[in-house]
């Protein structure tokens, strides 16, 4: 799963310049937050649509590519949004 949301990443961010993947950085971020800030599942599944909308309007291909530290960026932030929604997800 991990292997395929950084391949979708590199894809959805390929299109950007440097200063527009930096933009798509702080937009994942910024939906990774909301996530985090879910207090129930209702919340976590509208913010999950949110994100595979934002995925979507973000695959477009081009010749710039991330960089190392983006892509440790982006890893970090996918990572921890998937946290929050399996914490809700968990039995209490």
């Amino acid at each position: 799963m991990r292997k395929i949301a950084i391949a979708v990443f590199t894809v959805a961010l390929a299109a950007c310049g440097k200063s527009s993947i930096e933009t798509k950085l702080d937009e994942a971020a910024k939906l990774r937050d909301r996530m985090c800030d879910c207090k129930d599942a209702e919340c976590a599944n509208a913010v999950q649509e949110d994100f595979r909308t934002w995925k979507k309007g973000n695959k477009k291909s081009s010749d710039d590519k991330p960089s190392d530290d983006q892509m440790k960026r982006w890893s970090s932030i996918n990572d921890e949004l998937i946290a929050c929604r399996h914490k809700l997800e968990s039995p209490k």
